[in-house]
This record gives structure tokens, sequence and C-alpha cells, in this order.
């Protein structure tokens, strides 16, 4: 549950106007990332340790994302 609410307010500034398309497609991208590995973790695939390794390249990613959107088309 945690994925896919954090997935869901990722994508917040587009609709407020913060940022543009891009971010828009780069946070649904990489929040169907995060549902996707933290789903086989839960499934038993023992996905533990890649899902805390993609948890902080996700934020890191989405942080570079909303800091460069303003010089995106």
């Amino acid at each position: 549950m945690y994925a896919v609410l954090t997935a869901a307010v990722s994508v917040v500034p587009f609709f407020t106007g913060s940022a543009g398309a891009i971010y828009l497609a780069g946070a649904a991208v990489l929040g169907l990332g995060l549902v996707t590995i933290t789903v086989l973790d839960l499934i038993g695939h023992r996905w533990t340790r890649r899902l805390f390794t993609y948890s902080i390249v996700y934020v890191a990613l989405l942080f570079g994302l909303f800091a460069a959107s303003p010089f995106l088309p």
C-alpha cells in the first residue's frame, strides 16, 4: 500500500503545475517500477534488498526530474 500511495503522490506536482509532462512520464515509470518490485517482494521472491536499493534510486531520480523539469520542454 505504501508503494501505491508513494507512486500516486509523486505525480501531484504535474497536476499542480509545478512540473511538466516529462516529469509526469518519469514519475509514472518510476512509480510503476516501485509498485512492481514491491509486489515481487510481497509474493515471496525475496526482493527486499533490491526494493531498498530501488527506493533510494527512485527518490534521487524523482528529485532530479523535478529539479530539471523547468528546463525541459
